[in-house]
């Protein structure tokens, strides 16, 4: 994917981001992000700083995110479409990830077996009431082959505890790969973290949201700081 094509996917979604209205029961709202490095479960999936964008559709319980992130060098670039529909405290979503390789063919349109970029999750997330206790489950149904070409269903299991302080929310998590696939060779921890965040509310509905988040992988025994701010609306 073209350098300019990449710019200019973050630039349009960062312009409808600056939308919110409701037009029968019709949001829609997004914002940026500017981050250290980009980490994912466990692994940094480019350690030099990048940018987020994400822009959300959402109509009564359901809500659809365009979702897009390039790394700074252009050695790292995806987008992500996910829609989700949220029932009492669970929220059921579909993560589709298009993942171009830096320097090869990549064509968003491509699903054949050579070239495909594609890759499908169904994840499932529950925000506990009682017990401040978040669970979440995601399986990859689709783009995730071993080297047999038959599908590993790699999945990923995590635990999180939000809590509140005196100047900023926080929250304590941990990941298991819990059988062979993607993530690790074995059932493994490969993720564990501390989180601080802030939401500083600002006039127009606009919101600044700053984050830093300690991160190790137990597995790989690797550590990772990752710094966040933005801004949505």
């Amino acid at each position: 994917m073209k350098l300019s094509f990449r710019v200019c996917i973050l630039f349009v979604m960062f312009c409808k981001s600056t939308l919110l209205f409701s037009q029968e029961n019709i949001q829609i709202s997004g914002g940026i992000n500017l981050l250290s490095q980009q980490y994912w479960r466990g692994f940094s999936l480019s350690s030099v700083p990048g940018i987020q964008a994400e822009t959300s559709f959402s109509y009564g319980n359901f809500n659809f995110c365009l979702w897009a992130a390039l790394a700074s060098n252009l050695k790292y670039s995806e987008i992500d479409l996910i829609p989700s529909y949220t029932i009492d405290n669970f929220e059921i979503l579909i993560n589709h990830y298009y993942n171009p390789v830096y320097g090869q063919y990549n064509n968003f349109f491509d699903f054949s077996s050579e070239n495909n970029r594609h890759s499908t999750e169904i994840f499932v997330i529950h925000n506990a009431n009682k017990i401040p206790l978040n669970l979440s489950i995601g399986t990859f149904i689709f783009g995730d082959k071993n080297s047999m070409q038959q599908p590993n269903f790699s999945t990923y299991i995590e635990i999180a505890y939000p809590f509140s302080l005196k100047w900023a929310d926080a929250e304590i998590s941990a990941g298991i790969s819990p059988f062979k696939g993607y993530y690790a060779q074995k059932t493994a921890i490969i993720h564990s973290g501390f989180t601080l965040s802030r939401n500083i509310e600002m006039k127009n509905g606009f919101s600044l949201p700053l984050s830093l988040a300690l991160n190790y992988n137990p597995h790989f025994n690797k550590l990772f700081v990752v710094a966040k701010a933005g801004i949505f609306r």
